[in-house]
């Protein structure tokens, strides 16, 4: 598992910046371990790196989706 996320560890800091806007590493953290729970479920159809960064832009979906994400816009309004 250590040198899958040390492979892609880049790409996925990638897509949390294009998405976010910053190196969220509750986020990546995030992707970390939904990477470790979903790869028994990975089907060697595509690219791993292609599955991993699919996860990745879900994973910030959600987090702008999220009560925090959103109760945290209300502070600085």
């Amino acid at each position: 598992m250590k040198h899958i996320i040390e492979q892609n560890k880049k790409y996925i800091k990638a897509v949390i910046r294009k998405l976010t806007g910053s190196n969220n590493e509750d986020i990546e953290q995030e992707v970390y371990i939904k990477t470790w729970q979903n790869l028994p479920k990975y089907k060697e159809q595509g690219k791993l790196k292609q599955w991993i960064c699919m996860l990745t832009a879900n994973i910030c979906r959600d987090y702008f989706r999220s009560k925090s994400f959103k109760t945290g816009l209300k502070e600085v309004s």
